[in-house]
């Protein structure tokens, strides 16, 4: 590509010198042309993506440091970039699942881990990634409906204390996601027009929030002491102050195996069960495709019986 590369041979006798010359640029001529690898550890690279790339590309830096960290605790801290194979990463899902992670968990790490071999590749690094020579795992059988029933809302809001009962109440009511709402600020909320705008979601699309009155009537009530909504005096709001109390609450009321995500899910539910149709809940909710919303539609068969007694005519057929 036309780069120099001065090297000293570390020797005064020219025989010898171009000898390890001629070994050295033969070489870097295996490695240009894919016929070997250059001695890259993974630990390294992984480094260098996370400060050349992830940390200024990715929304989600703090989470793939995470992700970075489980393969650092996994992989031997020598291994280099070509010696991660696909019988490798097999031995660490089998790892993760027997931590008890999730497969949707897995695979999450293992996109991560993709896209740093892929970035690998394009920065001349390696000529091959290992990650996509692996099946991911479906997770048909991971996707959760589960939602609370009426009463079952009001034992959970009545268990929280003051400033997580908000926080539930407004997942309760528009759907939103843990960290979508921990990162709304109240300039991206207009009251008179009743919509929250998110600007940065999952799906990479911005997308607006439609507001109830009774989510317009919390908001007003709710005092602005930090740019976020539910920030404090400190500024952003984090998870770790509501989690405790938010399981505390679950706990009290009785619930169980429900999580914060699983407000989405009963936001979902009841608009469904009240015949909002799923390309409307799908575009609130924020979904890339209706797929992820067709999980619901089992939950409307009230609505799809009144569907087809539209047929229904009175006409007494005589067969």
């Amino acid at each position: 590509d036309g780069r120099r590369i001065i090297q000293s041979t570390g020797t005064f006798d020219r025989k010898l010198a171009e000898q390890i010359y001629f070994a050295r640029r033969a070489e870097a001529q295996k490695v240009q042309h894919g016929f070997q690898h250059e001695k890259i550890k993974l630990f390294e690279f992984i480094d260098e993506y996370l400060e050349l790339y992830a940390k200024h590309s990715k929304r989600t830096y703090k989470d793939t440091i995470g992700k970075c960290d489980r393969f650092k605790e996994f992989f031997s801290r020598n291994i280099l970039l070509h010696e991660v194979t696909p019988q490798k990463l097999e031995q660490y899902r089998i790892h993760r699942q027997a931590q008890g992670v999730s497969k949707a968990t897995t695979n999450r790490e293992l996109s991560v881990l993709r896209h740093i071999y892929s970035k690998a590749i394009e920065w001349d690094k390696c000529t091959d990634n290992p990650v996509r020579k692996i099946k991911f795992y479906s997770e048909k059988e991971n996707a959760r409906t589960k939602y609370l029933q009426d009463h079952e809302k009001v034992k959970l809001l009545n268990a929280c204390p003051p400033h997580t009962k908000k926080l539930v109440f407004f997942a309760l009511h528009t759907g939103m996601r843990q960290g979508e709402i921990l990162n709304l600020k109240w300039a991206d909320v207009d009251l008179k027009t009743r919509l929250i705008s998110i600007k940065h979601s999952k799906s990479g699309k911005p997308r607006f929030v439609p507001m109830n009155t009774d989510l317009v009537n919390l908001l007003k009530s709710m005092p602005s002491v930090s740019e976020y909504v539910f920030g404090t005096e400190n500024g952003r709001p984090q998870w770790t102050n509501y989690r405790k109390s938010f399981e505390g609450a679950v706990r009290k009321a009785n619930l169980t195996d429900f999580r914060f995500h699983d407000l989405r899910h009963t936001f979902a539910s009841a608009l469904v069960m009240c015949g909002v149709g799923l390309k409307t809940v799908s575009e609130i909710l924020g979904h890339a495709t209706t797929q992820m919303t067709e999980r619901y539609s089992h939950l409307d068969p009230a609505h799809k019986l009144a569907a087809v007694e539209k047929l229904s005519r009175g006409i007494l057929y005589h067969i």
